[in-house]
């Protein structure tokens, strides 16, 4: 992601405690909260931790916005995971995130299944802030004893639904039982989503 630029190329006004570096300073402190589950790959994103009730306040969201000078349009943003709810030990599937608008949310469970049959909703969870059109967006899929080919995929946000498609391969030798996985979403490099699911690994058959 490029980085935003300075108060002297984009002519915001910032009061007091709004520089770049107090807002760095800000969010580069480290979460106590860990992401649930064993064996779950971090996050790249940088998480607020504690202060993710005042960034969903928007009183953080305020500073972002001053501070990158963003004047475009935003949209509330959610996000819904799909993707089998049952696999089978030397399975691969494939698990897809999508991030729309919250009232598009029918229509993206019915393009879901019409994509995949074997589609289900496996977890959903919203963005906290509004999300910039044109601005660069990340997501990261991790679960638990499992791999993922790409884990890590960015888009443009332009304010229209969007699908990402992430290949999860569950080894032969992984125990049945649930295994739990967590999509994050990063803005700015900043979590601003993370959403747990669950899918349930068979007994291995012979």
């Amino acid at each position: 992601m490029g980085k935003p630029p300075t108060s002297a190329s984009s002519g915001a006004t910032r009061t007091g405690g709004d520089s770049a570096a107090d807002l760095a300073k800000l969010l580069s402190q480290p979460s106590s909260k860990p992401l649930s589950g064993i064996g779950l790959t971090t996050s790249p994103f940088i998480d607020p931790g504690e202060k993710g009730e005042s960034l969903a306040n928007r009183s953080l969201w305020r500073k972002l916005k001053r501070l990158f000078a963003l004047e475009k349009p935003s949209d509330e943003v959610q996000v819904s995971v799909f993707g089998p709810p049952v696999v089978s030990p030397g399975q691969t599937v494939r698990v897809m995130v999508n991030l729309h608008r919250p009232e598009s949310a029918d229509s993206v469970r019915t393009l879901a299944r019409a994509i995949q049959n074997d589609a289900e909703l496996l977890g959903t969870g919203h963005v906290l802030g509004d999300i910039f059109r044109d601005t660069e967006v990340g997501v990261h899929l991790t679960v638990t004893g499992a791999g993922v080919s790409k884990s890590l995929l960015t888009f443009i946000w332009r304010g229209q639904p969007r699908r990402l498609l992430f290949e999860l391969h569950v080894p032969w030798e992984a125990s049945a039982g649930p295994a739990v996985g967590v999509a994050t979403v990063g803005y700015n490099n900043i979590l601003v989503a993370k959403v747990e699911v669950n899918v349930d690994v068979l007994p291995r058959k012979g």
